[in-house]
């Protein structure tokens, strides 16, 4: 987009703020009313009305986040200003008020709960918003970096990474689904959904993990990822809550994969925990790459003072 073009977006976004806020918390409220079983305006689990909810639930939060837009900056340069304790101690908290607010939902109405965690609800547009957000940060922060003549080009990798998550989260906007439909059973509406597939055809699994290692030899070759920009990553602080959200989205992949030790999970706390785990390790991600970007920042600050 070119500078103009994203002057006009700027611009119309900044005129329909208000609007934007005001349909994203009135849609936000229709999805919470609509997951109430037995609600009389629209049953979101006849397959008929399934996308209608789906629609207004990504579009409600879409239209909150687009709201925010005009704010971005100004809320990332003062979260970078944070302190890595405050950061950690607000997503902390932030997560731990989510799962605590579930689980009690859940020994209400378990009910209630399944259908607050289908694709109709609003947990999973918030998964992709938060991989959309971190996506913008590590673009922000490989900007930061090149202005300054430093390495930039791991953190465009991580931005590309994000976007890729954000289109695993929506099923690629069906294109996957509609192009392959089900394959021995299997609906695969995006590329991780391959896996399900691996233990009756473990060529697959092979094809998968070749493609894995190409694409990795492939980056090292091309001097985007090098062993000491990895070391330092791997051993830096701010690494800390990466590690721990890709746990989170290993045990909620786990979980789509109906693999027994992680699906039992769901049996103890009576609801599916794969959208939650994703939502904490969307956070994590998003946590982590906000400390890294705060780390140069302040880095870049001490540096320029005399």
């Amino acid at each position: 987009m070119t500078s103009r073009g994203r002057g006009r977006l700027s611009q119309w976004l900044a005129e329909s703020r208000t609007f934007l806020l005001v349909f994203g918390t009135i849609g936000l409220a229709v999805v919470l009313i609509l997951a109430v079983p037995g609600n009389p305006f629209l049953d979101v689990t006849d397959r008929k009305y399934r996308a209608v909810g789906t629609i207004l639930s990504h579009g409600a939060v879409l239209s909150l986040v687009l709201g925010f837009f005009g704010e971005r900056h100004r809320w990332l340069e003062a979260a970078a200003s944070w302190s890595r304790a405050r950061l950690v101690l607000t997503f902390a908290l932030v997560g731990a008020s989510f799962l605590v607010a579930i689980q009690i939902l859940a020994w209400v109405s378990p009910r209630y709960v399944r259908l607050l965690l289908w694709e109709s609800g609003p947990i999973e547009p918030f998964d992709a918003i938060l991989f959309l957000i971190s996506a913008w940060i590590a673009s922000v922060h490989a900007a930061f970096l090149r202005s300054r003549g430093a390495e930039y080009r791991p953190y465009r990798l991580v931005m590309v990474a994000c976007i890729a998550l954000v289109l695993e989260e929506v099923d690629y906007f069906g294109i996957f689904g509609n192009l392959l439909g089900r394959i021995d059973g299997t609906y695969i509406g995006a590329p991780h959904d391959l896996l399900k597939l691996v233990p009756d055809h473990p060529v697959l699994g092979v094809a998968l993990g070749g493609l894995v290692i190409g694409v990795l030899v492939a980056l090292w070759r091309s001097g985007i990822l090098t062993g000491s920009f990895i070391r330092r990553a791997a051993l830096d602080v701010t690494s800390g809550p990466l590690y721990v959200g890709g746990v989170f989205l290993a045990l909620a992949q786990a979980d789509d994969l109906h693999i027994r030790s992680v699906a039992a999970l769901s049996q103890i706390f009576n609801y599916r925990v794969e959208e939650p785990l994703e939502l904490l390790g969307a956070m994590g991600i998003c946590l982590g790459l906000l400390m890294k970007y705060s780390r140069d920042r302040r880095h870049a600050s001490a540096l320029s003072r005399p």
